[in-house]
């Protein structure tokens, strides 16, 4: 308990040589099952301690650190601390004044794990939304039209990563795709960063018209000058 309140720790494992469960500190019932993630065998083949982020099987994003466990040189099981990232995401959300979601690749993940993971943690998207992918966390209420568009064209239109500029109602808003991966390297979602630039969008309009404005002054102002002139000189032309 003091790990999960003062550090926000939510997974705590005890793990026996072979890999299997002796205690989880945060589910008790649950042991004697086998983990074969890739922090646990990198840290298994490695001798050494070992992290990343992995993608649970009910879709949430957990950050692992696995330590072995040595007596007298010989490793007599393994140590993982976990960290769910969902309230990191919403943290940087707000320290970047931004709007973001998570969309997990169907490949990495079945219908009956995505619905019993909406059921544990209430995850805002549907399995049938999208053709491949599921919105596992989002910080809006309701997604821009163009976005959902997006979106179900695919992950190959989605992984199209140049920034794009959308529309939401009043709002001008920069959209951007980053590949989110796990410890194994493998693309398992996409996080999309959505900025509202309806204020910048505003004032590059009004700059915009200031310089159209300068513009028409300045080539009144020249045409005023080129008249003047091509009346002198026929003035002069008359009078010669």
């Amino acid at each position: 308990e003091p790990l999960k309140w003062e550090y926000g720790i939510t997974h705590f494992y005890f793990v026996a040589p072979d890999r299997t469960v002796f205690l989880r500190a945060h589910q008790p019932d649950r042991r004697g099952d086998l983990i074969a993630r890739s922090t646990l065998l990198t840290a298994e083949r490695t001798g050494e301690d070992s992290w990343g982020s992995e993608l649970g099987p009910l879709g949430s994003f957990t950050l692992r650190y696995v330590r072995p466990w040595k007596q007298d040189g010989t490793t007599i099981g393994y140590l993982e601390l976990g960290m769910e990232t969902d309230h990191l995401v919403r943290t940087l959300a707000a320290d970047l004044n931004v709007d973001l979601l998570t969309a997990i690749r169907k490949e990495f993940i079945t219908r009956a794990n995505f619905e019993a993971g909406k059921q544990v943690f209430g995850y805002p998207g549907g399995w049938d939304d999208y053709p491949d992918l599921v919105v596992v966390h989002q910080t809006l209420t309701a997604l821009p039209e163009a976005l959902i568009r997006r979106l179900k064209a695919g992950h190959a239109a989605s992984g199209d990563r140049e920034t794009l500029r959308l529309r939401d109602g009043d709002r001008v808003l920069n959209c951007g795709f980053i590949d989110l991966l796990d410890s194994a390297g493998r693309e398992v979602a996409d996080l999309v960063m959505l900025q509202d630039v309806s204020a910048q969008a505003g004032a590059q309009r009004g700059r915009l018209f200031l310089s159209l404005g300068l513009m028409l002054m300045s080539c009144t102002g020249f045409l005023a000058l080129l008249l003047s002139i091509a009346g002198r000189a026929e003035r002069q032309i008359g009078v010669a």
